[in-house]
């Protein structure tokens, strides 16, 4: 009996192999983006993550189930209905995958529909701009991308669906139970479907969760205790100064805690930190070393720019809008009530097509690209000003103009990927004006403290990047009064491409003030003297800073205290 039910069987091999054939190629097709997370993960980020063989190669249940459908619907009338619905669905669940893909791997999370919505039309406009000189690659790609998608993968779906209605009546009842046991599988999955290293794999359960999550931030951000919440951070009475240093806030791009757990990075980076403190050697000096969460991690920089002004956790678009539309954040109305001039250089902003610029700070002073006179240099990277440009610009056109105590804010920016030889700008020695600048950059020579080898690793370029960032808050710092200055520097968060999932939020802070009394609060939050605190464990977030510096100008240890318990609260 065996064999004679074998060889009824063996007759619609062919046809069951014109069946399975396609469906492996398309379930590739559905993979593909999890190999590429895999390889940025383990060979670029040297992650330690111990990758489960099924996270890598698994089948899709969505798949499945649309071969069923096709299979079970084969002989009606409305088949070539159904047949385009479940390439609609299929083209669905493979432009999912390659989006939640690309953002675990710049921004190391789960897609947030509600949150990542927000940033498309402005990444639309951003890369438009930013990369206009690379049409033809952008050309090229979205070519290749429309030929997958529009011919591709319809090819595989006609051969599926031939090879379906070419099966033999005999092969029915394997397809019949083949669909009970998905059925049972499927349940399993939709009930169990955060498992990313199952050997089957529901695209749609996940679809399904990151709607339900995004639903949650809606009704989160739209609820009168929201509101009411935020208003009341956003309005709490603030103290009053009487020694008023001035302070500088340096907000190092992409500078994280992977610094210091990176195979390849953590020597060098500790040799850095040697260079900066012979630099800056003094007696009028004291530092003061620790970690921060970020609220994002590999891209997002305007989030912590938001959580620090704030003092409230913003990790998502939506909360962003909400702070940027209605509010002067704390941080800001703080120094302006205490005679502060707030003072934000920002030489990446400019007003692009769709994106106009404007101060959603309420900064008394904003720097942009248009103030700086840039216009006739070349760019590096991302299209960017170089730091020390900016800063020396700043510096001697509006800095030393300014009466009373001046707060800078200064997100850094030529520490942002890519890191290339190319990317990273010449530092230049001994007060360099207009022209200097000019003639270093048109040459894009390089000195010999700065150059990295054309030769140079991926991760060795990023560390030359913030070589260059010290570099420039040292010359800055050299020509102000350590007993006037208090000083932060702090990354906004983890690099992108070089760090993965398995790590963490955290940024290193480094406090500089010519006043010992300035670096209590943060030693009572767990910071360490020096400016290597000898592990990556963060002892504060983001948003705590802001009640932490306000401590540390007015001598209140117990804010101090209290911020440091805000990195384990929610809000609202």
């Amino acid at each position: 009996m065996p064999i004679k039910a074998l060889t009824s069987v063996l007759p619609g091999f062919q046809q069951l192999l014109s069946v399975l054939l396609p469906i492996l190629a398309l379930n590739l097709l559905l993979i593909l983006p999890s190999w590429f997370a895999w390889y940025q993960q383990v060979q670029v980020a040297h992650s330690r993550a111990h990758w489960s063989a099924f996270a890598l190669v698994w089948f899709s249940l969505d798949l499945l189930l649309i071969t069923l459908v096709l299979f079970l619907t084969r002989a009606a009338s409305f088949h070539s209905w159904i047949f385009a619905v479940c390439i609609g669905f299929y083209l669905l669940f493979w432009i999912y995958e390659m989006y939640a893909k690309m953002i675990l791997i710049l921004a190391h999370r789960k897609p947030l529909l509600y949150n990542d919505i927000f940033l498309l039309n402005d990444a639309v406009y951003l890369f438009a701009d930013l990369l206009k000189s690379y049409w033809l690659i952008l050309t090229v790609s979205l070519v290749v991308f429309m030929l997958s998608a529009g011919w591709l993968i319809p090819i595989l779906f006609r051969v599926l669906d031939h090879g379906l209605q070419q099966l033999p009546a005999n092969l029915s009842r394997f397809w019949i139970s083949l669909a009970v046991l998905a059925g049972i599988v499927l349940f399993h999955q939709v009930k169990h479907t955060r498992l990313s290293d199952a050997p089957g794999q529901l695209i749609a359960g996940r679809l399904r969760i990151n709607l339900q999550r995004s639903a949650a931030l809606y009704k989160q951000v739209h609820t009168p205790e929201f509101s009411t919440a935020f208003k009341r951070r956003m309005e709490k009475d603030l103290p009053h100064l009487t020694d008023k240093p001035d302070v500088y806030f340096f907000l190092v791009e992409s500078y994280g805690a992977v610094l210091a757990t990176h195979p390849h990075l953590r020597l060098p980076y500790r040799r850095l930190f040697r260079e900066f403190e012979d630099s800056i050697a003094g007696p009028g000096w004291h530092t003061a070393t620790g970690y921060s969460e970020a609220p994002v991690s590999g891209s997002g920089s305007w989030l912590s720019t938001a959580s620090i002004l704030s003092g409230v956790p913003i990790a998502n678009q939506a909360t962003y809008d909400y702070l940027t539309a209605s509010f002067t954040p704390p941080l800001v109305r703080f120094f302006r009530e205490n005679g502060y001039s707030s003072v934000l250089l920002e030489p990446a902003s400019r007003a692009r097509p769709g994106l106009p610029l404007y101060n959603q700070y309420h900064f008394d002073l904003v720097l942009s690209l248009k103030d700086l006179e840039f216009d006739d240099f070349p760019r590096f990277g991302w299209d960017l000003v170089p730091d020390q440009y900016s800063l020396a610009i700043t510096e001697a056109r509006w800095l030393q103009g300014l009466t009373g105590p001046v707060f800078l804010y200064f997100p850094m920016v030529s520490s942002h990927a890519p890191w290339t030889a190319s990317t990273i700008p010449p530092f230049l020695e001994s007060a360099p004006g207009q022209r200097d600048f000019h003639k270093a950059y048109t040459l894009r020579g390089r000195d010999e403290g700065t150059a990295p080898k054309t030769d140079t690793g991926f991760t060795e370029m990023y560390l030359a990047a913030i070589r260059y960032e010290f570099r420039v808050i040292t010359d800055f710092l050299r020509h102000h009064s350590p007993e006037e200055t208090l000083v932060v520097i702090m990354g906004d968060h983890q690099p992108p491409l070089i760090t993965s999932e398995q790590d963490t939020y955290n940024t290193p802070v480094h406090i500089l003030s010519g006043d010992s009394t300035h670096l209590e609060p943060f030693k009572t939050v767990g910071f360490g003297p020096g400016m290597d605190s000898g592990n990556a464990e963060p002892g504060i977030t983001h948003h705590a800073m802001m009640s932490i510096i306000i401590a540390a100008l007015s001598g209140d240890n117990g804010t101090t205290r209290r911020a440091g318990n805000i990195r384990t609260a929610q809000f609202p």
